[in-house]
């Protein structure tokens, strides 16, 4: 039945505003149940709106029977939100004395009911139909913004540090902070700021509560110094949004939008691009004329403990250059010190903008009313809890301790916590104490100084011996001093194994330690929790020796840090090793990792450890000499330290730190010899690196690999040493460490050359800039993208569309750094000072075609002489060849290696086994003999053949430039095309005489290849295929079928009783089968209505009817037939650039880059029975990336982008590879005793 709006809607409305407040104190209270709380809360809330504009509007028409059921449902979940005394005895309920009523399935049909009855109630005002997108799908996209739980003003962390204003306290100041947020026409923007202690914190803490108690948006960003993510901007905007999009349904669907767009915006972006997309744009879009205005707030408390000063500058400098904030609906309340960045940062927002209140200004006497309170609330509670008399504290007591504070909550707190923190303590005793001590020095902080004095006084209480105090005092520094230092703080089993040593033997004494010091240091009950500082002040108190005027508690922080860089290394080399966090291969990939299976092994310690030792080598000033125990950790634990980091996705932090080692390593040459000397393993004396070379290396290390060491984390120990320069102090000192299965026969570099380090861009890139006096790196992509890098680390800061007015530039504003681009996917930065450059701009960087990167000499015209092994830089920009290899041909037997580059005409033959050149001679595309004792290969002098044994060649009788030469199987014959006329020459090579078959079309031999019994040849040219007499160079009516495509040939290949030739297609017949005796096609062959597809490397198998082929675009598959029904057998997919399609004779199986596939199946099927691997058969392979060795499929070492293969040139022998680069390095590399791979079974077959 429809009706007018009832007088029911009024009472869904106050129902509806009541079940938010109530979740309100669940949300304070209650930490168990976040999530579910701020569901509820959310929901109703929406609720509350629409019944709001519902009763606004008494034209709309709506369900009576609705509004009577959504009226009943509120009333039951508000009667169960009622708290529940735990007590009889109880006088009034805590927050922390709520329990939650609902279970999480109970929720979940709670927010279900709402959202319908939302739902209906806005179609019938005909509100806006809202995105449809499931509460899951939502869900699961805003669980891509990187949140800092803790960051929240009711998280658990923020509640062990900060309370609530006491009833009747701040008054004047809250009405302020209620008022601004009240009053629409208000400036956008409240700076609170006050000294430290003067209680910022708990007042940001109050005005959240109180906004959010009153349903209104508000998202909240506690900063605290040393703690992670909560002293960092990194957060910031993804954590606001994440809040914002909780408390506003309208604000949800706009962020989900947006993150349905870039769904790394909210991980990866740079700090600006999350501003604008995140907050400012989505703010904009409900700028509605439909949309009734809601307010946000923000509020971000403690900004001066923000670590990094440029952070600070540009969040302050987006807001003062965010013209319309005012009309964002977005109010941002700011607390923090008066420092003066922060400072300069308001002075640069518009004054319109925002309004400031500094709490020193506040009269003196408000304040010390409102202090006074506090101390007579909290006191109070003392009296109770021991039981002393009514009218303890007296007045004059009060009023001491109020004058005493000087204006200082945090004297307050502390007193208190110090006065009744202890069952052993007499808090009358301890009161009388405080108020009678006359502070000694006159600074502003003197009786807070005083206060933290006595309690560091009373901690120490005892009889000691002269020795047992000395090493009480020790402990203390040690202990106190370590956790107001920490970077982050750690719980208390966690503390003691960073901390245990000489000084501190057992998790007793720590704790005994701690035990009267809770007024400073907050020891929480719950074992994970951590042990943290109470305030920074009692921080800045200790490490003060103007404060701290108790020289047996004064801590040198210097000295604490140098203690901490002991503590962290004695636990990391006591750790860290090879097998740690034992990862299934050597290629498993960090994302493959389970982050539970990464904290299993590595404990929060072991994380800080590896994290923040060099930062505390930094803050200690230390001077890291030879041998000294940061020179002998990265000697003993370099790689296990970074496979750690790698895990912990820190690879960025692990190259900071090594910088902030270099800047310490003592470079003085006046070192005596004797320390310069080590005993290795081998018991042998040899001369040990100095620190500062062997850190710089470590450095230099860390950035030629960081992809794979990022990417895979085993990599360290293979890849990275296995091409490190062979002069690389880091090879040299972790060569034991190289895997016992992997030989590796190549030249290397004697040092780490120019190249400061090579990114991957994952683009071609068009312009380059530096930025900010070198300090960042600007690359803009073909496409357009936009990328900002930190050179000295290599870590991508952001990514987002590029400006207009973007200009390359590829030398840094100080000139010490030059930039240059390949046309591939890699950038390398190069450091001038190492390349002498001179100050006139002689010299320049360019990128080549053959994706390396050369630096030019502008005032020489010669060019630097350079073989195909060698990694000399041209000289002259007239240099112009492109060394690249693209032909790379191992010999049957696996002894000789051919190669030849795509633009050379230079072949190299190599030996296998030592990757030594043994011959050059000029030639292209070689190919070796059944015997492996003959190249053939093709010239502008005609065919060649090369004995590789004697050096001899042999040429053909007569001159002519060949192209694709080729020889019989039995050898008496070889075959190439002419280049002036296109038409075939074969070479009797034993009669040394030429047959010339002439062209028949007008295009140029693509393919030619012999029959197995060598008596036929076949062609492709023109999209036509041609089948010869190798004899006679005849066609006649049995070989002259020609076989003929609209769309081209890509692949032949003769049957083993030459009856039959596979025609690879590049249209929708993929594959033609010909009966060569009957010039007819006999079958089509391919995956049916899939378009054009690219079919190559076709095989017939030596045992039965069947012939494979692999096939390209639009899937990845390789596919077996039967050749006389079409059946098809297997489809098996493939993972390398151009896979391997063979057969072995006896043997039912098919093979695909060394894996065989087990042929059991008459009909098609998408898995294979059984991986097999033939010891005949390599199971190597580039894989289509062309970064990866992989065996068995699985990948297993790393190709830097200077030795990775052009075009998928490489070749396999059994258990070797030969690769040749794009460089013109040519890479052999055996693999003997494979890592364990699941999966595969042995063939153990005879040659």
């Amino acid at each position: 039945m429809e009706v007018a709006v009832p007088a029911s809607i009024i009472t869904l409305v106050q129902i509806t505003e009541e079940v938010v407040k109530l979740c309100g104190n669940y949300i304070q209270g209650v930490r168990h149940a976040q999530r579910d709380i701020e569901r509820l809360q959310s929901k109703a809330q929406a609720l509350h709106g629409a019944l709001t504009k519902l009763n606004n509007n008494p034209q709309a028409n709506i369900d009576s029977e609705a509004v009577q059921k959504c009226c009943e449902d509120l009333k039951s979940i508000e009667k169960r939100l009622q708290p529940r005394r735990r007590h009889v005895a109880m006088q009034r309920i805590r927050l922390r004395d709520l329990e939650w009523p609902f279970t999480s399935q109970e929720i979940e049909d709670h927010v279900h009911a709402l959202k319908e009855y939302m739902d209906l109630f806005n179609t019938s005002l005909h509100l806006d139909v809202l995105d449809k997108t499931s509460d899951a799908e939502q869900d699961r996209l805003l669980d891509k913004l990187a949140y800092a739980g803790d960051a929240l003003f009711n998280s658990y962390e923020n509640e062990q540090r900060h309370r609530m204003c006491l009833e009747n306290t701040r008054v004047e100041v809250l009405q302020e902070a209620m008022k601004w947020a009240a009053d629409d026409s208000s400036r956008c923007i409240f700076w609170l700021k006050g000294l430290a202690g003067t209680g910022k914190s708990t007042i940001a803490n109050t005005v959240a509560f109180r906004l959010k108690a009153g349903t209104r948006p508000v998202a909240t960003f506690f900063f605290k110094r040393g703690h992670g993510d909560l002293a960092h901007v990194r957060k910031l905007i993804p954590t606001i949004a994440r809040q914002l999009s909780i408390a506003s349904p309208l604000y949800r669907q706009a962020i989900v939008t947006v993150i349905k767009k870039e769904p790394d915006l909210g991980s990866s972006a740079n700090f600006r691009e999350q501003y604008e997309k995140l907050l400012v744009e989505p703010l904009r879009g409900l700028l509605h004329p439909t949309h009734d205005r809601v307010q946000f707030y923000v509020i971000m408390d403690a900004l001066d403990e923000c670590e990094e000063e440029r952070d600070l500058r540009m969040l302050l400098n987006l807001m003062a250059k965010t013209d319309d904030l005012p009309q964002l609906g977005l109010k941002i309340l700011v607390t923090s010190r008066p420092e003066l960045s922060i400072r300069h940062g308001f002075d640069e927002i518009p004054s319109i903008f925002h309004r400031n209140l500094a709490l020193q200004d506040v009269p003196r006497s408000v304040v010390d009313r409102d202090i006074r309170t506090y101390l007579s609330h909290e006191l109070k509670n003392v009296q109770r809890d021991f039981n002393l008399p009514a009218d303890w504290p007296v007045k004059q007591d009060l009023d001491t301790l109020a004058s005493k504070a000087g204006g200082l909550f945090i004297f307050a707190a502390t007193a208190c916590r110090y006065v009744g923190g202890s069952p052993q303590a007499r808090p009358d005793s301890r009161l009388k104490q405080i108020c009678e001590t006359v502070a000694p020095n006159k600074l502003m902080t003197e009786e807070l100084d005083q206060m933290y004095t006595i309690i560091l006084q009373n901690s120490s209480k005892g009889r000691y011996t002269p020795e047992e105090r000395k090493d009480a005092q020790e402990r203390f520094r040690h202990i106190v001093g370590s956790i107001v230092s920490l970077l982050s703080p750690l719980p208390m089993f966690q503390l003691f194994n960073l901390l245990k040593g000489p000084q501190i033997q057992s998790q007793a004494e720590l704790e005994g330690t701690l035990r009267t010091l809770h007024a400073v240091i907050h020891v929480p009950n719950d074992s994970n929790a951590p042990v943290q500082p109470l305030h920074l002040s009692f921080r800045d108190f200790l490490f003060d020796p103007n404060r701290c005027f108790d020289r047996h508690f004064w801590v040198e922080e210097r000295d604490v840090h140098r203690d901490l860089v002991a503590d962290c290394l004695r636990l990391l080399s006591s750790s860290l090793s090879r097998n740690i966090c034992s990862l299934p291969s050597p290629g498993t990939l960090k994302s493959e990792v389970d982050p539970a299976h990464v904290e299993a092994a590595l404990s929060p310690a072991i994380q800080y450890a590896c994290r923040h030792w060099a930062e505390h080598a930094r803050k200690g000033e230390m001077v890291v000499d030879d041998h000294g125990i940061i020179h002998e950790f990265l000697q003993t634990h370099l790689l296990d330290w970074l496979k750690c980091m790698s895990l912990m996705g820190m690879i960025t932090e692990a190259i900071s730190s090594l910088l902030k080692i270099v800047d310490l390593t003592n470079v003085s040459e006046n070192i005596p010899i004797p320390s310069r000397v080590l005993l290795t393993a081998t018991s042998q004396l040899q001369e040990a690196p100095l620190a500062h070379d062997f850190i710089e290396d470590c450095h230099r290390f860390t950035l030629a690999f960081r992809r794979p060491i990022e990417q895979a984390p085993e990599q360290v120990y293979v890849s990275a040493l296995v091409f490190s320069p062979s002069k690389s102090i880091v090879r040299q000192n972790f060569s034991h460490e190289i895997p016992r299965w992997i030989r590796s026969a190549m030249t290397l570099p004697e040092d780490w050359g120019r190249s400061l380090q090579t990114i991957h861009c994952g683009y071609r890139t068009t312009e380059i800039r530096f930025l900010h006096h070198g300090e960042l790196l600007a690359t803009i992509g073909l496409r357009g993208k936009l990328d900002i890098w930190d050179p000295r680390t290599g870590d991508c800061q952001s990514s987002s569309l590029p400006p207009g007015d973007m200009k390359t530039k590829s030398l840094s504003p100080d000139g010490s750094l030059v930039l240059s681009v390949s046309e591939g996917k890699y950038l390398t930065i190069w450091d001038v000072a190492k390349l002498c450059f001179s100050p006139d701009g002689n010299f320049l960087a360019s990128g080549s075609q053959d994706r390396t990167v050369r630096v030019w000499k502008m005032s020489s015209m010669s060019s630097g002489d350079g073989s195909a092994n060698s990694r000399s830089e041209p000289a002259s920009e007239e240099f112009d060849e492109r060394v690249g290899i693209d032909t790379v041909r191992f010999s049957p037997d696996g002894e000789f290696v051919a190669s030849q580059s795509k633009y050379g005409n230079t072949i190299h033959i190599w030996q296998a086994e030592t990757g030594e050149c043994s011959s050059q001679y000029e030639g292209h595309s070689p190919s070796f003999s059944s015997n492996g004792h003959i190249v053939i290969s093709a010239s502008k002098d005609g065919l060649r053949l090369f004995d590789v044994e004697t050096k001899k060649s042999h040429c053909s009788p007569t001159s002519y430039r060949a192209y694709n030469p080729i020889l019989s199987p039995d050898g008496r014959l070889a075959a190439s095309a002419l280049w002036e006329d296109h038409s075939i020459q074969i070479w009797d090579i034993q009669e040394d005489t030429i047959i010339s078959i002439p062209a028949t079309d007008s295009g140029s031999i693509e393919l030619l290849t012999f029959s197995p019994t060598s008596d036929l040849i076949a062609s492709i040219s023109d999209k036509k295929a041609h089948i010869w007499d190798a004899r006679t160079g005849e066609s006649t009516s049995v070989h002259s079928q020609e076989l003929y495509t609209a769309f081209g040939l890509s692949a032949l290949a003769f049957s083993p009783n030459s009856e039959l030739l596979a025609v690879g297609c590049t249209d929708e017949h993929c594959l033609q089968l010909w009966d060569i005796r009957a010039g007819s096609c006999r079958i089509n062959l391919g995956p049916k209505n899939v378009g054009r597809m690219y079919a190559f490397n076709p095989t017939f198998s030596p045992e039965g009817p069947m012939v494979a082929a692999a096939f390209h675009r639009p899937d990845e598959f390789v596919r077996l037939w039967n050749t006389e029904t079409g059946d098809l057998l297997l489809t098996i997919p493939y993972f390398s650039f151009r896979p391997r399609v063979e057969f072995l004779a006896g043997m039912n199986v098919l093979f695909i880059d060394g894996i065989g596939h087990e042929i059991d199946h008459p009909s098609e099927s998408q898995a294979p029975a059984i991986a097999v691997r033939s010891h005949l058969l390599s199971d190597l392979q580039v894989d289509s990336s062309g970064e990866w060795v992989t065996r068995s499929s699985k990948r297993v070492l790393w190709l830097p982008p200077e030795w990775a293969p052009k075009y998928g040139s490489y070749a396999v022998w059994r258990n070797k590879i030969a690769i040749g680069s794009r460089t013109g390095l040519m890479t052999f590399l055996t693999f003997d005793d494979e890592p364990n791979f699941p999966g595969i079974e042995e063939l153990g077959l005879d040659e």
